[in-house]
C-alpha cells in the first residue's frame, strides 16, 4: 500500500467524522460514526486487496500436503525419431546403389545435414575403389550420394612420379 493512499484515506476518514459532527443531529452521530469507520475499513481493505491475497494464498499453501508428481512425456522425441529415420533412409539407400557398402553414421552429422544443409563427408568400408561418400540433403527431403577417395599424397613415392612423366614424355 502506497502513502499517498493511505494518507488519503486518513484524510477521507477524518473529514467524514467532522461532517458528521457539524452537520448531523446528535441522534444520528452514532451511526454516522459507525458507518464511517466500517467504510473506513472496506476501504482500507480494498487498498490491501493484493498483500491480503498474496498471505491467505500462502497460508493455503502450507496448509496442503503437498504431492509428488511425475510428469510423463506422452509426445514421442520427433528429433530422435527424425535421425533414426533419416539414418534408415540413407542405409537403404547406400545398399541399394552399393551392396556390401557400410556406412557410419552419428546423431549430431544427420542433425547438421538437415538442420543446416551442409554436406556429409563421411568414411564408407566395402566398396571397391572408394573410401568417403559425399552426403547432401535436396529441398524435398532426398538424399544425394556421391563416392570419392582421399588421396593422400604422403604416401606417393617420388619414383612413381618420375616414370609418369617419362611415360608422357615418350608419347
Amino acid at each position: 500500500m502506497k502513502r499517498k493512499s493511505v494518507w488519503k484515506a486518513a484524510g477521507v476518514l477524518v473529514t467524514m467524522l467532522i461532517l458528521c459532527e457539524i452537520i448531523l443531529p446528535s441522534s444520528w452521530k452514532m451511526a454516522a460514526r459507525g458507518i464511517s469507520l466500517v467504510s473506513s475499513i472496506l476501504y482500507f481493505l480494498y487498498l490491501n486487496r493484493k498483500a491480503i491475497a498474496v498471505r491467505w494464498s500462502k497460508k493455503a499453501g502450507k496448509k496442503q500436503p503437498r504431492k509428488n508428481a511425475t510428469l510423463v512425456q506422452l509426445e514421442p522425441d520427433y528429433k530422435k525419431l527424425f535421425v533414426q529415420q533419416a539414418a534408415l533412409r540413407i542405409q537403404e539407400k547406400m545398399q541399394q546403389k552399393f551392396a556390401g557398402g557400410k556406412i557410419c553414421l552419428c546423431e549430431a552429422d544427420i542433425i547438421r545435414l538437415a538442420y543446416l544443409k551442409r554436406p556429409l563427408c563421411v568414411a564408407i568400408e566395402g566398396v571397391d575403389g572408394f573410401s568417403h561418400m559425399n552426403i547432401s540433403m535436396t529441398e524435398d527431403g532426398m538424399f544425394r550420394m556421391s563416392l570419392f577417395t582421399l588421396v593422400d599424397f604422403d604416401t606417393i613415392s617420388d619414383d612413381q612420379s618420375e616414370k609418369q612423366e617419362h611415360t608422357l614424355d615418350e608419347v
